[in-house]
């Protein structure tokens, strides 16, 4: 996992934004040089591709809380994929696992702390190949 911090502008959404392949295509920017992921050059992959590998929990969780408990929050991601049900439970209940958060799988996502909804988030973007990277 990768945390990026700095002040209010400095440019995390950016480098964020640049990472998981957003910018230039989804939002303007000049992107220069050259950025690698696994030896692939991140210009050249697709955001489904890349979704597949990267995922952004942003600070405020809530703006990205999809489902209304917290397996199904989890499930999320695996779901987008287009993965068999048995491959979404098992990578859902692995996460849950890493993440010690087991416990929580029916609670309503409304009804979590602040930290409870970063780690479903977390949950929701990783499996055991991922990278993701909150920012704050």
């Amino acid at each position: 996992m990768l945390l990026i911090a700095g002040s209010s502008g400095c440019g995390k959404t950016t480098l964020a934004r640049c990472i998981n392949g957003l910018i230039p295509r989804s939002y303007r920017g000049e992107l220069t040089g050259k950025a690698l992921l696994y030896g692939k050059e991140i210009a050249k992959l697709q955001i489904p591709e890349m979704a597949q590998t990267v995922g952004t929990l942003l600070q405020d969780p809530e703006r990205q809380i999809v489902a209304s408990n917290v397996f199904n929050e989890i499930a999320f991601g695996p779901e987008n994929l287009g993965l068999p049900r048995d491959e979404i439970y098992t990578r859902v209940e692995q996460a849950m696992k890493r993440l010690n958060i087991e416990y929580l799988a029916e609670r309503e996502t409304f009804n979590l702390s602040g930290g409870e909804k970063q780690k479903s988030g977390i949950g929701r973007c990783a499996d055991d190949e991922s990278i993701y990277f909150v920012v704050r």
